[in-house]
Parts: C-alpha cells; sequence; structure tokens
C-alpha cells in the first residue's frame, strides 16, 4: 500500500516537471512580441540534464530588476510577452535532479544582444549549451550559435501552444515562409 503512495507522488512530480510548455495567454497588450527559439545540450557531461530555464533582461528602456522567463518544453523556449525594447540573454538553467547549473550571460551583453522595433515574431536562434568536467563537476560551461538553426522545427512545436491567440495565425503564416531544416545522414 505504501509502495502505490509512493509511486503516485513520484508519478505527480514527473507529470508536473516533465509536461514543460504551458499554453500562451491572450494578451491585451498589441505591442508585445513573441520571442522563440532552441538550447541543446552537447556532450557526455549533460547526458542526464535538460535545459530549464533562459531568461533575458531589458536594458533599455531599462527596468531594474526585471527579467522576463521564456516558458521552456524540451529543447525549445518561448514568451509571448516581450515588450518593445532591447534586450540581453542574461542566464540559462539546466537541471538534472536536484542539481541546476546556472550559466550567467549577464557579463557577456555584446555577444547575447538582440532588440525588438516592433510587435512581431522573433528567433532568438539555436544555441548549443556545452560543459567540460573537471576533477570535481563541471566547471567551464558556455553556449554557442548552434550548427543549424532550427527556426521550423521551433514554430511546429509552439504553434499548439498558441491556440486561440493571436500568435496561432501568426506562427502559422509563418511556418509558411520557413523552410523545415535537412540533416544529412552523417549529422551534419
Amino acid at each position: 500500500m505504501k509502495l502505490r503512495y509512493i509511486l503516485i507522488f513520484f508519478g505527480l512530480v514527473f507529470i508536473i516537471q516533465g509536461c514543460g510548455g504551458a499554453r500562451m495567454e491572450v494578451q491585451k497588450d498589441k505591442n508585445l512580441s513573441l520571442l522563440y527559439g532552441s538550447v541543446e545540450l552537447e556532450g557526455w557531461d549533460l547526458m542526464f540534464h535538460s535545459f530549464s530555464t533562459l531568461r533575458v533582461k531589458r536594458v533599455w528602456p531599462e527596468e531594474k530588476g526585471k527579467y522576463y522567463t521564456m516558458r521552456v518544453d524540451d529543447d525549445f523556449f518561448y514568451g509571448e510577452y516581450i515588450p518593445i525594447g532591447k534586450y540581453v540573454i542574461d542566464s540559462v538553467d539546466i537541471v538534472s535532479g536536484r542539481q541546476t547549473l546556472i550559466l550567467d550571460l549577464s557579463e557577456s551583453k555584446n555577444k547575447y544582444a538582440f532588440e525588438i522595433n516592433s510587435p512581431g515574431i522573433f528567433f532568438l536562434g539555436s544555441y548549443t549549451f556545452k560543459a567540460k568536467k573537471k576533477l570535481f563537476g563541471l566547471s567551464d560551461m558556455w553556449l554557442e550559435p548552434a550548427k543549424t538553426q532550427k527556426k521550423h522545427e521551433v514554430l511546429r512545436k509552439i504553434v499548439k501552444y498558441a491556440k486561440e491567440t493571436k500568435w496561432e495565425a501568426e506562427i502559422n503564416k509563418e511556418l509558411q515562409k520557413v523552410k523545415p531544416t535537412i540533416q544529412k545522414k552523417d549529422g551534419r
């Protein structure tokens, strides 16, 4: 009997943590944008880890202490609530069990900077999160542009979260313009 309750508890924890993604909300402000992209983990040292959070910070007009946390599902992220402004990717979180690795990018402002000038859909890009293991855990972590940009694939994944919002039609229009990524058999 106790085993049954334990299994139910861990099943619920798995469902809550593993569902990923969330339905996009209907935004009343017409000046907001949808920002999306992907982060893949690369390397043996990250085999049992998963991408959990990507935060962006608006640097102009400045909002002290205000960060926009993207919704995450699997290896892609999106946020339909991003106002016009200049931004930087502030941090990326990777989780494995109880361990959270936080890659602080706040000092790399120019490298991960982007600007939203008008409302719309913006592809932030596909990135690869890499880490090198030292003697006592992971010590070197970095983010770099992925070899393959997955714009079409991410749009296909996030359209299901945009049902009955203005973004559903916008994403479908964008999907008509963007071609799927084709990978060669050797992985390149």
